[in-house]
């Protein structure tokens, strides 16, 4: 059982690996480079922020109505955050190469 997990745990973090890269290029692609700071610091604070103030939420509700109950909502969730990924214009819209100048019109 041990390797399985083991195995699937390595499968995940590199699937995380590939993600993050993807996102980031994508964000680095599509943000003009005056707000690249400012874009890449709010995603890291809407990407870190849920886990912090979801944990004590999902202790709570767990405790309340029971583990698989949460869990299932949970997974719903996550499943309607997957289907909405999968209709995201961002999926086909190539980014433009072209990089306008500070200042220059789009």
């Amino acid at each position: 059982m041990v390797p399985v997990l083991a195995g699937l745990v390595a499968l995940i973090l590199f699937c995380q690996g590939v993600a993050g890269t993807c996102s980031m290029s994508l964000r680095q692609e599509i943000t003009p480079d005056h707000l690249l700071g400012r874009v890449t610091s709010a995603f890291w604070t809407v990407h870190y922020l849920p886990g912090p103030l979801g944990a004590p939420l999902v202790t709570f509700a767990a405790a309340r109505a029971g583990v698989p109950a949460v869990m299932l909502v949970l997974g719903l969730g996550l499943g309607f955050v997957a289907l909405i990924a999968a209709f995201s214009p961002l999926r086909t819209r190539a980014p433009s190469l072209h990089r306008p100048a500070h200042g220059e019109a789009l």
